[in-house]
Parts: C-alpha cells; structure tokens; sequence
C-alpha cells in the first residue's frame, strides 16, 4: 500500500483542522468535500482524526470517510482501524 505524500498529509491535516473548528458550516462542508476529493490518500488523517472529534465533527468525518471506503480502498481503511484500536488500548489506563 501506498503512503501519503508529505503534502498530501498537510492538506488533510489542515482540513481536518478546519472541518473540526467549525462543524457544520458552510467552510466544514468544503473542507469535507475537498478531502473527498483527496480520496484514499486521505483516510488515514480521518481515522486518526475521529479519535478525539466531537460528535458534529465525527458525524461529518464518518460522511467523508463513506465516501472514500470502497471495495479497493477497504483494506486500507481496515488497516488503520486495527492500527487505531492498538494504540488506543496500549494508551489506555490500567495498562
């Protein structure tokens, strides 16, 4: 599989940054419209970024990742889930 480039993760960082300050707005739904358009190179930042959304946000990442899970892109999209869940569980108290 193959990463995101360097500028690609900047871009969805950023519009994730945007999607998340403001969820809801007309400026959200472009920046998830715009990471629709960066496609599979993009699930990655939105998985990660789901982790400490707030519910408008994560309403509006889960659309933009629906949009971007297909049959060709789903391992991937299952890659970062597992990954995901790791780290969530190696960070959680008790451990």
């Amino acid at each position: 599989m193959r990463r995101m480039s360097f500028f690609s993760t900047l871009r969805a960082d950023r519009l994730i940054t945007e999607l998340k300050s403001k969820p809801g707005s007309p400026e959200a739904q472009r920046a998830a419209a715009r990471l629709k358009d960066l496609g599979a190179a993009a699930i990655e930042p939105v998985v990660v970024a789901l982790e400490d959304a707030d519910k408008a946000a994560a309403v509006m990442l889960v659309d933009v990742l629906s949009a971007l899970v297909t049959q060709k892109t789903f391992p991937q999209f299952v890659r970062w889930l597992v990954e995901a869940a790791h780290a969530w569980w190696r960070a959680s108290p008790g451990r």
